[in-house]
């Protein structure tokens, strides 16, 4: 998956909670910055800032992503 700096994602909730289970739920996130292994993303509206690194394991399929920016 090619994510680049200021793309937005749907970043899936376990991420956010230290689970080793992906979840159902996800949040949507704008990518600050990209290396190798893992991204760097902040949450977006309506959800508390939040920043922190993830690996790309956790960014959801990008048909998700479509869907979220045709709202």
């Amino acid at each position: 998956m090619n994510v680049g700096v200021g793309d937005t994602v749907l970043v899936n909730a376990a991420a956010f909670i230290a689970s080793r289970f992906r979840n159902r739920e996800a949040i949507p996130c704008e990518v600050l910055e990209v290396e190798v292994a893992r991204v760097f993303v902040r949450t977006n509206h309506p959800y508390r800032v939040f920043t922190m690194w993830i690996t790309k394991e956790w960014i959801a399929e990008t048909d998700c992503v479509a869907r979220l920016v045709s709202r």
